[in-house]
């Protein structure tokens, strides 16, 4: 088949499928696993999307947690929210058990972000500590609304413990 349409389908047929997409991580305490850390450049700005597999969850509110085996994704948009940034520095400083002192040397940070969205995914299987909680917005045309903040914190683990958080994120 060949006519003036060929280039738009084979463009198409190579996108990534939009969609389908894991949920958010709602209100809850969670042991999650790294499963993908990804940058993006899309029609909403430069936006992270870490992607993770639920190994542990614990009610704390008046919903419920996402369950385990379960997946759910946090994304930042670096380019509509300006604590994004700040947010992404937290949650890569509690995944790689970095002291305060350690995360201020801000090139070897940014290298092990690079490395962490890199096609290779060197971090994945890694698990992190997680406290999602929802609070009424504040100020401005959305006052009132509910938005849910991320705490995050470092669990002790070695090569073992990555491997088998590889192994949780393949069964």
């Amino acid at each position: 088949m060949s006519n003036k349409h060929d280039d738009i389908f084979n463009d198409i047929a190579g996108a990534e499928a939009s969609g389908g997409r894991e949920p958010n991580i709602e209100e809850g305490e969670y042991i999650l696993v790294l499963d993908q850390a990804s940058i993006k450049q899309g029609y909403k700005g430069k936006s992270m999307r870490l992607a993770f597999k639920v190994m542990e969850a614990k009610k704390v509110g008046a919903d419920e947690p996402n369950q385990p085996e379960s997946k759910a994704s946090y994304i930042l948009n670096f380019t509509k929210n300006q604590y994004a940034m700040g947010n992404a520095k937290a949650f890569f400083i509690a995944l790689l058990g970095l002291t305060e002192d350690e995360a201020k040397d801000s090139a070897a940070l940014a290298d092990h972000m690079a490395m962490a969205c890199s096609p290779d995914q060197p971090l994945r299987g890694m698990r992190v500590k997680c406290s999602a909680y929802n609070q009424p917005i504040k100020t401005g045309p959305n006052a009132g609304k509910p938005f849910t903040r991320y705490n995050w914190a470092s669990v002790p683990q070695d090569g073992n413990d990555i491997t088998a958080g590889v192994e949780f994120l393949d069964s």
